[in-house]
């Protein structure tokens, strides 16, 4: 069940992550026409044609142009651009508010219009001083395109000089980009994108001759020398940034995942002693422990540190929990005769109780009283029924109560020579599994980062669905394999000084787990049935022995050896719940419980200036 939730999320989470968001108007750029023609006085005109396509009613576009990074010192915009407007083909009028924004202005367009309308845009921004003038050449250093809301389809860019000459124009894209070329035509150059992605920055970066443009020297520097020194910085970083995108980062990251994963690996196969005892199955217990002191034996830990109230709780996984020992406590308790069934009420039988351990765990489910009906089990820690509760006083009794049981436990179990099964993570083994984890930790968020910065992209070649699929399995297996070391932190690892011993805990287990394969005479050799209830229930499958015995018909094997024994099967369900509602009870008392009771410009640019962008509202 679970394999099959995990394939649904990778399947529906880049689905769902190109959604678009519920107040922005949706629509696509289909082209976008960019025509920047210089004059030889350093003024210039760059015109817009931009077509939108619109899936639903809209209210208008925007236009914005800045000059951010200002390269020629004196670079200006005029505030006054000229808009033209066509829907469908035809001239409509639209009105126009050009705001003033950081380093620029933005052309707002007011033409309210329907779904599937196809909106031509064609705005005229008026320049001066673009360019910046040396004594041997003119340089351009800018961004026509930004910041757009939406991916541009089909991008037309030409630079016309006043007059045919000699010089260079390159374009610069962010270093994942493809690289573009350009072809010139007379006095004009031409470049032309299939596609640009939203937010996509590219960059003009042009040296002309000095002869076509009469304007004034802004720098009396040798400008070929500068300029040559930019597109070689502007080709190396991004050479850089590509090598350790495409090259460097992935072999680096592959070695160390490698590392790692083996490492993993190895640790799982080492820390496998089950390995030898699947082959076998053990019907009864191999140590007399009761059902704290297994916990203790089989997991290192306590029912203090498993207490949502404990500082220095243990984070459980699905093999232990703290609600589920509270409830095989009670059936323990009763199993060996220290509680008493009589009508509806539960009776302590405090006389029997010759440990601390059991004279403590009696006072948790019962404190002071002599008897207490099966609906109102360890009632006494839970707010209603006209019970007011003494929040701060519950909470130090419990953590009282629940210290004394620990330390009986480990008392029980040193008086017999007997130390946990696991050891504790220390040293360089905690350290070396904690970076591992860590590791694989951020590999996994950097995966999901691509996952959705990849959306309406296609990296090499490959379409954003599949390339979101193909993230999403990567990091859900990488968080698959971090899950995979909880139950080392949870409990440690196994001591293989006891291996033996292990193996027959895990083969006793393995009875449990394998209790739906167990024909008649398997489930008929099962003696100690009281016992086998109470740890049916520390390992969660009480159901499912409940449904074996139903199957084969088996009931009269518990009223024909004990009474106790059809007692454990028929309070199964109701300590359950009320161990449930108990641990609720508990997490409501933690201090920390928050529960309430209630019924980048550096890759590869040459250091231009400007910035265009746009979108629709």
């Amino acid at each position: 069940m679970k394999r099959l939730v995990y394939l649904m999320l990778i399947w529906l989470v880049p689905l769902f992550s190109q959604v678009t968001l519920a107040d922005s108007v949706d629509y696509a750029i289909t082209s976008y026409q960019g025509d920047l023609a210089l004059a030889s006085d350093n003024t210039a005109t760059y015109t817009q044609t931009i077509t939108y396509a619109f899936d639903e009613d809209y209210k208008g576009q925007y236009v914005t142009l800045g000059k951010a990074n200002d390269q020629a010192k004196r670079f200006a915009i005029s505030a006054h651009p000229e808009v033209h407007v066509k829907r469908n083909g035809k001239p409509v009028s639209a009105s126009v508010k050009v705001d003033r924004i950081d380093q620029g202005y933005r052309a707002k367009i007011f033409d309210a219009g329907k779904r599937h309308d196809v909106v031509e845009v064609t705005v005229v921004w008026h320049l001066y001083n673009l360019l910046t003038l040396y004594s041997d050449m003119a340089e351009l250093g800018w961004f026509p395109i930004s910041d757009w809301d939406v991916p541009l389809e089909q991008v037309d860019l030409t630079v016309a000089l006043p007059k045919e000459g000699t010089g260079k124009l390159f374009v610069h894209r962010e270093w994942f980009q493809k690289e573009v070329s350009v072809k010139k035509e007379g006095k004009r150059y031409l470049v032309h994108l299939d596609h640009v992605p939203i937010s996509g920055k590219l960059e003009l970066h042009g040296a002309f001759e000095r002869g076509l443009f009469s304007s004034a020297t802004t720098s009396q520097q040798k400008g070929a020398s500068i300029f040559e020194q930019k597109e070689a910085a502007a080709k190396r970083v991004k050479r850089l940034y590509t090598n350790w995108l495409y090259v460097y980062g992935p072999s680096l990251v592959m070695s160390l995942v490698a590392v790692i994963l083996l490492f993993l690996w190895w640790l799982r196969r080492t820390q496998n002693p089950e390995k030898g005892a699947r082959v076998k199955r053990l019907y009864q217990a191999p140590e007399d422990l009761t059902l704290l002191e297994m916990v203790y034996r089989l997991y290192g830990t306590d029912i203090e540190q498993l207490s949502p109230l404990s500082k220095n709780k243990v984070k459980t996984t699905k093999d232990l929990s703290f609600e589920r020992v509270i409830e095989a406590l009670v059936l323990d308790l009763i199993q060996r005769q220290l509680i008493e069934l009589s009508g509806d009420l539960l009776i302590p039988m405090r006389e029997k109780a010759v440990t601390d351990q059991d004279r403590f765990s009696l006072e948790l489910i019962f404190e002071n009283r002599s008897s207490v009906a099966i609906t109102d089990l360890l009632g006494q820690y839970q707010v209603g029924a006209g019970r007011d509760l003494d929040r701060k006083k519950t909470e130090l009794y419990l953590k009282r109560v629940l210290r004394d049981i620990a330390a009986a436990t480990r008392a029980n179990l040193a008086a017999k020579k007997l130390t946990p099964l696991r050891r504790r993570l220390k040293g360089g083994m905690r350290t070396l599994l904690m970076l591992s984890n860590l590791t694989l930790a951020l590999l996994t968020f950097a995966l999901l980062g691509l996952l959705f910065t990849s959306f309406h992209e296609e990296w090499g070649g490959i379409p954003s669905l599949i390339l979101g699929e193909l993230l999403a399995l990567v990091a859900l297996s990488l968080y698959g394999f971090i899950r995979s070391t909880a139950v080392f932190w949870a409990y440690g690892l196994w001591d293989y000084k006891e291996l033996a011993m292990i193996q027959d805990w895990l083969s006793y287990r393995r009875m449990f787990m394998d209790i739906k394969k167990l024909n008649t005479a398997e489930l008929e050799s099962i003696v100690v049935w009281d016992q086998v209830l109470v740890h049916a229930t520390l390992f969660g499958q009480a159901k499912e022995v409940q449904k074996a015995l139903k199957v084969h018909h088996l009931s009269y094997v518990l009223t024909d050896f004990d009474p106790k024994q059809l007692v454990i099967l028929q309070l199964q369900n109701q300590i359950f719940l009320q161990a449930g509602l108990f641990h609720t009870a508990v997490v409501s008392l933690s201090p920390t419980s928050s529960f309430s009771v209630s019924s980048g410009s550096s890759s590869g640019f040459s250091g231009g200036f400007g910035g265009g962008g746009g979108g629709a509202f």
